[in-house]
C-alpha cells in the first residue's frame, strides 16, 4: 500500500482522533490506496464515512476506482468528486473529521480552512497532510513552484487552534 504516512505510523493519529472524537461522520479527500480510509473504517463504529477522489482524472499518482470500491465500498461511500466543488453539498456543523490529502500546498490549506472548517462540528477537526517545513521541501513542491504551507500557517496561527505532527510527511490538525 502506498502512503507517505506509513513510515511514521501516522495511522496512530487517525486512530487517536477517532477514539477521542467518536465521529459520526468523516469526509476524506484524496484516497490513493486507502491507508487513512482503512484506518478510519477500522477505528469507528456506526460512522458515515465519505471518501472522495478524482481517480483517473488526476494526472499523477491516482487512486484506482475499482480497487478502492472493492476494498472499502462496503464500509464507506466512495465518490469521484472534486475537492474544490464539493463544499456546497455538505452542511455546516455536520462533520466530525475532514481529512484532506490531495497534493496539498498553501492554496489547498487556505481553501480548506475557508470552505471546509465551517462544515466541522464544535470539537471536530480538519486534518491536512503536510504543514511542516520539511514537507514544504518535497521535490514536486519545488519543481512546480507550489506555495509553501508552513509560512502560510505562521500567518494564521493566532486565529486557529493548529497542531503540526511529525516533520515528514506531517499532519496539520485544526480543531474547531
Amino acid at each position: 500500500m502506498k502512503s507517505s504516512y506509513i513510515e511514521n505510523r501516522l495511522d496512530i493519529v487517525f486512530k487517536t482522533l477517532c477514539g477521542v472524537i467518536k465521529p459520526k461522520r468523516i469526509i476524506e479527500f484524496g484516497i490513493l490506496d486507502g491507508y487513512s480510509l482503512k484506518t478510519f473504517i477500522e477505528s469507528t463504529n456506526e460512522c458515515d464515512i465519505i471518501a472522495c477522489d478524482l481517480f483517473d482524472e488526476f494526472p499523477y499518482n491516482a487512486a484506482d476506482w475499482d480497487e478502492i470500491n472493492t476494498k472499502y465500498g462496503d464500509h464507506a461511500s466512495i465518490y469521484k468528486s472534486d475537492f474544490y466543488n464539493s463544499m456546497g453539498i455538505i452542511n455546516d456543523d455536520s462533520v466530525d473529521i475532514i481529512h484532506i490529502d490531495i497534493a496539498n500546498d498553501a492554496d489547498v490549506f487556505k481553501f480548506g480552512i475557508e470552505n471546509y472548517l465551517p462544515k466541522i462540528k464544535k470539537g471536530g477537526v480538519l486534518v491536512f497532510e503536510g504543514g511542516s517545513k520539511e514537507r514544504d521541501e518535497v521535490y514536486w513542491m519545488k519543481d512546480y513552484d507550489k506555495p509553501k504551507i508552513n509560512p502560510f500557517l505562521e500567518t494564521i496561527k493566532g486565529d486557529y487552534n493548529i497542531t503540526i505532527i511529525e516533520d515528514f510527511p506531517s499532519l496539520t490538525i485544526i480543531k474547531k
